[in-house]
């Protein structure tokens, strides 16, 4: 015996030396491969002398008899033998070897020792699960430098994360889609040999992307089905994770049998322990296996949902690049973003939901076989109850989703409304129509909250019903059972309750699952429209055409557009030379990215100073620049909202010159410049710098020398049973109970706290002004879209779930404890384990879902910045380049979200092993106690059966708690708006007289005005007053000061120093919805909202219908309307049925409807033609003759009536005279803007 046990201890001695052999080995060329075929050699020929070992043990009587401790010992020993066989026989028919041409770090060179340094490597330069091996990828130990980081503090930026795997990259996988969609296209199978790219460049590894990256561009065309193509590129591995989906639900069900087989070995007394001792191993075999497969299933699953989402993100993009803009005029910007956000991560859901699919009427039915086994038919009664309760299930989730549906359509009127609003937002304040759009989204919103309440209260019953269906199950089976003669025993009623508990999952999750996939089937669809848009006809463009004037409306923009291959040629030739190198663009309306001066000119090209200096001189950019904080690295804000209208004018044209393109396409660049900045303009950089290039010129402004131009026109019964059911019915009563008051008490103060955020968040919003100025927009609408939804229906969801976990765990090990008190021995270990490990995991899973959070944002920005600027993009050929940016933005979006899913496994397989670790030592502690005869089998079964369910709780409270961490932030954010900003002066003025102004009296007194703290001042000490009744036109160069004083005459923005004065009153000692409502202005920018000409017109519905017309006749606009079909015609997002021209005119006779004593007109003809500038202007001197009029213009002939003519200059008044004084003197700046050449046409009337 005692040698036996010697030779046994000297075999395990040999296996470490043999294991510290494989160790070295590691070190060698040997790395991660068979290693030597001696070393295979040996582990085989020790394998059959183990088996037979084993199998002798096994037969022999004593080996597993708890009282012989010596043979026992063998036995263990002997069996620990086999692990490392069987670790090392794995591992040599799944040798991890890694391919030669790819590094696990970045940064690796080719010569790189093969023992590394031991230097800690930074977690942005190592590259995720790629040459790990098998153990390392089983329990992801591969991120344990990046969870180390993370518990430091130190996961900081998106480049601090580790790179995706191989066949994870962003560019790798959009090739082999494009590959499958071309083979879809031409109805034959890819190439085995295509199925993955070679190894990415190291450019794509550490960021250095350049155009060489793509080496074709990905064109999507064709008539091809969007889920064939989906299930060509990733069916295969798809569906072998189905196979393992099946051996991970076969082994789900080993747990309650083994459950029923050790409480009879426990209720037998004088059983054979080694029943007791199979059963704990059993358990402990199953319960591992079963973890560490359903592990690998759900991390696989999800990098195939990962690479589907990229496929499908980059596709919308370059789709959106390539399709017309004809056909894209059927989508607004909101539903094209939507299908790169909420669709495709639709789409990404159906991996997870397609397998549960058929897995959970699967698992229904070997459910409903074994319980039949365990009761017989006395499982039909409780079977019956939950069949019944399908239909309601069913009406509860379909009233659901049509509550759903109308509430995610009002919130998106909602949504429209309020970036609408945030766009709108000067004009909302300039005519004090706050209260108007105020209760205009509150009625969206009630509308939303109406069908958000009837969803919070029908979850409530679902809730009900999930909780109050398994003790109902239980109770009609068990006392069906019973009734029908038979004798419960323990081992029947644990088995029984363990096995309804998984029959409740399939019922309740398959409507749900159901709807997941129906949601991804829509959102398919939906892309699916998207891709059948006819791509831009370029190669039916070539050709050269010159268009110069018109009428507003007339087709000027439409023809360049035409040419830049926008709209769709219906007949006819135009030809282009060299189409494919792209056009200088200068669009009307002028398009500026978020960044700064210079990258908005470079625009992706190198830097040339000489060449950029000339640019700048040329586009009369030099002053501007010098006024800036930091010149031309001065960020220029979203859309260039920092920018006056004539810097952002020339900033669009410097971009377009420094372009070097043979063709110019200029589409009204002068419009918002004044007389001498348009000279200048003119004559340095169309003329000069762009002498020798195709210059198309659209332009209103004629008297710029343009000679050189050519012109054209989702009962037997016993007392002591029925004592016990009758227990056992009140208290699951009472359960049922509760958890309806919980769950409706959770649904109704949802909507409170719902209505009163969103609520206090508008009001905040609403009542500033300043803040739109330095914030994004799209940060501002986050706040009104998806964190409103969190706050909404995420947050209260998940709070819900973990309280009901908290509150599960501490009565689970309560039970636990009770039925086995020896189990607090092992429990308190991996308690501290379990906190150790959550403590972990939460401080970086927090850091990767923030860092994914601030990674998301930029790809969405960045596709709406494009859709803006498509024309731009297209026209200069930049398309590539914007196409592989948004690669990157991808690719760092990923990095986050596939390191978010690999974290969440880590903690899970953890956090399973811990589930098997309760489990067998529940069996091992049960079989032990049931040799000294001290335990009863009743606890046991009832301490097993909760033990089961361990893993589940223990993961599901740490996922819970982490996502309501991350659901608290958005409550965060939004009252961070709803507390933290100033907001402009809510005082009102008691005493102010109804007909205030009457005169119209101005007066400014050394006004003062700097926008921030660090800028100059854009009004330094003006002085100045203009009579009752006087038109006064203003002129000076962009950046002037000139659109300053209206801002600071509606107090916009509060004066520094100084005072203006109205009628005699100082205005800021008014309200400011006073204030403002006494004033008119026609803004530079002309802005109309989304709805009818009515609406826009006279959103308060205060005019009558002659009245509206009326005033569009006098802006020469009532042919346009009726053509349109009228007041309630509508107007597009933004007006976009519109020209400029005709938004001006719509914003002037928005203006004309005030009758304000007060009118300022700020550039409101700049688009329109000079005929009809000519006939406004009669208009206005005619119906505004007793008002005061202040009119900001470029077109010099647009003031030559006024009564006097104020020259601003740096902030200050440097004239202020009769137009005829100004020009008699020949120093005046005035007579210099005039210009009293014979070249500049222009009269003077007397």
């Amino acid at each position: 015996m005692y040698l036996d046990l010697l030779s046994d201890c000297c075999a395990i001695l040999a296996w470490l030396v043999h294991f510290s052999a494989i160790i070295v080995l590691q070190k060698t060329a040997f790395r991660r491969t068979r290693g030597p075929p001696l070393l295979f050699l040996l582990v085989l020929l020790s394998a059959p002398n183990l088996v037979i070992t084993l199998m002798v043990y096994c037969e022999t009587e004593g080996y597993l008899n708890l009282t012989e401790p010596l043979k026992l010992a063998r036995f263990v020993l002997a069996s620990a033998r086999t692990l490392p066989v069987l670790v090392y026989l794995l591992a040599f028919v799944f040798p991890c070897i890694s391919d030669a041409g790819y590094a696990l770090h970045v940064n690796m060179v080719d010569g790189s020792p093969l023992i590394q340094e031991s230097i800690q490597q930074d977690t942005g330069e190592i590259v995720a699960e790629d040459s790990s091996g098998c153990i390392s990828r089983l329990f992801y130990l591969w991120l344990t430098p990046l969870l180390r980081r993370g518990q430091r503090g130190e996961l900081e930026r998106p480049a601090d994360v580790c790179h995706l795997p191989r066949k994870l990259r962003t560019q790798v996988v959009c090739r082999y889609f494009h590959q499958c969609w071309e083979a879809c296209r031409r109805g034959r199978a890819a190439s085995r040999q295509d199925e993955w790219p070679r190894p990415v460049s190291r450019h794509l590894l550490n960021g250095t992307w350049n155009s060489h990256s793509l080496q074709e561009p990905l064109e999507l065309e064709g008539d091809v089905g969007l889920l064939r193509v989906l299930h060509k590129a990733f069916s295969l591995r798809y569906y072998m994770l189905g196979v393992l989906k099946v051996v991970v639900n076969m082994l789900s069900f080993t747990g309650p049998l083994l459950l029923s087989s050790l409480v009879n070995f426990m209720e037998e007394e004088g059983a054979p322990v080694s029943i007791g001792a199979w059963c704990a191993l059993g358990l402990f075999v199953t319960t591992l296996l079963s973890s560490v497969l359903r592990n690998i299933f759900v991390f696989e699953v999800s990098k195939v949902a990962l690479s589907a989402r990229a496929a499908l993100v980059s596709a919308i993009y370059s789709k959106a690049l390539r399709v017309s803009g004809s056909s894209l005029t059927g989508f607004t910007l909101g539903e094209v973003v939507n299908l790169m956000s909420t669709d495709t991560d639709r789409v990404g859901n159906f991996f997870s939901s397609f397998h549960e699919l058929w897995s959970l009427p699967f698992r229904f039915s070997i459910t409903l076989y074994l319980l039949y086994l365990q009761v017989g038919v006395a499982f039909l009664s409780g079977l019956g109850v939950a069949l019944l309760l399908v239909p309601f299930n069913k009406f509860l989730a379909s009233r659901i989703l049509s509550n759903n549906k109308d509430m995610l359509r009002h919130k998106d009127s909602r949504v429209k409304l309020m970036t609408e609003i945030l766009f709108g937002i000067r004009v909302i304040k300039f005519y004090n129509w706050e209260p108007h759009f105020t209760q205009k989204v509150a009625e969206r919103r009630k509308q939303e909250l109406s069908h958000l309440k009837a969803i919070k209260y029908l979850d409530a019953m679902c809730v009900y019903t999930w909780a109050a269906l398994p003790v109902v199950i239980s109770i009609l089976t068990f006392v069906t059972y019973v009734m029908l003669g038979n004798q419960l025993t323990a081992a029947k009623v644990f088995t029984t309750l363990a096995l309804v508990g998984m029959l409740i999952i399939p019922l309740n999750c398959f409507p749900w699952v159901l709807n997941g996939i129906l949601e991804a089937k829509v959102s398919l669809e939906r892309i699916q429209r998207f891709f059948k848009l006819t791509n831009q006809d370029l190669q039916a463009y070539y050709g050269s055409l010159v268009v110069v004037v018109g009428k507003a409306g007339c087709g000027k923009s439409s023809l360049l557009a035409a040419l830049t291959g926008e709209l769709n040629r219906l007949s006819g030739v135009v030809y282009v030379a060299d189409r494919e190198a792209g056009f200088g663009l200068a669009a009307q309306e002028p398009w500026i990215q978020h960044a700064s001066v210079r990258a908005n000119i470079l625009f992706g090209k190198d830097y040339d100073p000489h060449f950029y200096q000339a640019v700048i001189e040329a586009c009369a950019l030099s002053d501007d620049l010098n006024v800036l904080p930091n010149g031309d690295k001065t960020e220029v804000g979203e859309n260039g909202v920092t920018l006056s209208g004539g810097q952002k004018a020339r900033l669009a044209l410097a971009r377009a010159v420094y372009m070097d393109k043979d063709i110019y396409l200029l589409d009204d660049p002068l419009a918002a410049v004044d007389t001498d900045v348009a000279e200048h303009l003119m004559q340095k950089c169309i003329m000069e710098l762009l002498r020798g290039k195709t210059r198309i010129l659209c332009t209103h402004r004629i008297e710029s020398p343009l000679h050189s131009l050519q012109t054209s026109p989702s009962s037997n019964m016993s007392s002591d049973v029925k004592f016990y059911l009758m227990v056992y019915s009140s208290i699951a009563a009472a359960n049922t109970v509760f958890t309806a008051l919980r769950a409706f008490l959770f649904a109704y103060g949802a909507i409170c706290a719902a209505t009163a955020i969103h609520n206090r968040l508008l009001d905040r919003i609403l009542k500033v002004m300043s803040f739109f100025d330095t914030t994004p927009l799209g940060r501002i609408l986050n706040r009104f879209s998806s964190d409103l939804y969190s706050v909404d229906d995420s947050l209260p969801f998940i709070l819900n779930i973990l309280l009901a976990n908290i509150f599960g765990l501490l009565g689970m090990l309560v039970v636990m404890s009770y039925g086995l008190p020896w189990v607090l021995l092992p429990l308190l270990p991996l308690a501290l384990l379990y906190h150790r490990t959550q403590h972990f995991y939460r401080h970086t899973s927090r850091e990767l879902k923030r860092l994914y959070s601030l990674t998301l944002s930029p790809i969405y920005s960045h596709f709406s910045e494009t859709l803006t600027g498509l024309g731009t993009i297209r026209a200069s050929g930049s398309s590539i380049r914007f196409e592989e940016e948004s690669a990157k933005r991808l690719e760092q979006n990923q990095r986050c979200l596939f390191l978010s899913n690999a974290a969440m496994q880590w903690l899970d397989i953890r956090l399973q092993l811990i589930g098997v670790a309760v489990v067998t030592g529940l069996a091992v502690i049960a079989v032990v106690q049931h040799q000294f005869r001290s335990v009863d089998p009743g606890l046991v079964g009832l301490s097993l059966s909760y033990a089961l369910s361990i893993t589940t709780l223990l993961s599901g409270l740490i996922f819970s708690f982490t996502q309501t961490e991350m659901q608290l932030v958005s409550v965060e954010r939004t009252e961070e708006y709803s507390t933290g900003l100033p907001t402009e002066p809510q005082h009102q003025n008691a005493q102010l007289p109804a007909s205030w102004p009457e005169r119209g009296l101005l007066e400014f007194r050394g006004a003062v005005l700097a926008y921030r703290d660090g800028l100059p001042n854009a009004l330094d000490g003006v002085s100045l007053v203009v009579r009752p009744g006087e038109k006064v036109g203003i002129v000076g160069r962009t950046g002037s000061g000139k659109s300053t004083l209206f801002l600071a005459l509606f107090r916009m923005v509060e004066l520094n120093q100084g005072q203006i004065l109205l009628d005699g009153l100082d205005i800021s000692t008014v309200g400011l919805g006073q204030l403002r409502s006494r004033l008119a202005i026609i803004p530079q920018d002309p802005f109309l909202f989304s709805g009818t000409i009515r609406e826009n017109l006279d959103p308060c519905g205060c005019q009558s219908d002659q009245q509206l017309l009326d005033v569009l006749d006098q802006c020469h606009l009532s042919s346009v309307v009726s053509r349109m079909g009228g007041l309630d015609a509508e107007a597009g997002e933004r007006g976009k049925f519109f020209s400029v021209g005709q938004r001006q005119l719509l914003c002037l006779a928005r203006a004309f409807l005030t009758r304000s004593k007060v009118l300022c007109i700020d550039e409101a003809t700049a688009s329109v033609d000079q005929k009809t500038d000519k006939l406004l202007q009669q208009t206005i001197r005619e119906e505004f003759r007793e008002q005061t009029v202040l009119t900001i213009a470029h077109r010099i002939n647009t003031i030559m009536d006024c009564d006097r003519v104020l020259v601003m200059c740096g902030g200050k008044v440097a004239e202020f005279d009769t137009p005829t004084a100004l020009l008699q003197s020949d120093s005046s700046i005035f007579h210099r803007l005039v210009g009293l050449d014979v070249d500049s046409g222009l009269t003077l009337r007397k």
